[in-house]
């Protein structure tokens, strides 16, 4: 069973007796704000196309932290601003706070585990595949 939403297309697939879900995402360059993932989970994420710049907090950031909300005259919470301006000023602020970037390219998998804050900025067009467990 295949379901588009918006631009992700979600992969059921029935495996011995377990369903797993597989979403393929096709982005534009912009993408997710720093956040934890649902309930805790674990994800991993698979670029075939386009290139990824990811920022990971370990769980013990504070949450007043990891997400910096605390915005400029003119910033928003689009991710492009969030890597632009509020990163660099966190960073600033709290230097002591461990904070892993990097960029993904085709053919690169990354791993996030349970409870890191994680946030996600594609550089430019990208098809990726993703699963939260």
């Amino acid at each position: 069973m295949v379901v588009v939403r918006a631009a992700a297309v979600v992969v059921v697939v029935a495996v011995a007796a377990a369903v797993v879900v597989v979403v393929v995402t096709i982005t534009d360059p912009l993408s997710a704000q720093v956040h934890t993932d649902p309930l805790g989970t674990a994800a991993w994420n698979a670029v075939t196309h386009g290139v990824k710049r990811w920022v990971l907090f370990e769980p013990s950031t504070p949450k007043r932290i990891a997400p910096c909300r605390i915005y400029r005259p003119g910033e928003d919470t689009e991710a492009i601003m969030y890597f632009d301006f509020l990163l660099p000023r966190l960073k600033e602020a709290y230097p002591d706070v461990r904070c892993y970037e990097g960029l993904q390219h085709p053919g690169d998998l990354i791993f996030v585990p349970g409870d890191w804050w994680h946030g996600v900025l594609n550089l430019e067009d990208c098809v990726a595949v993703t699963q939260n467990y």
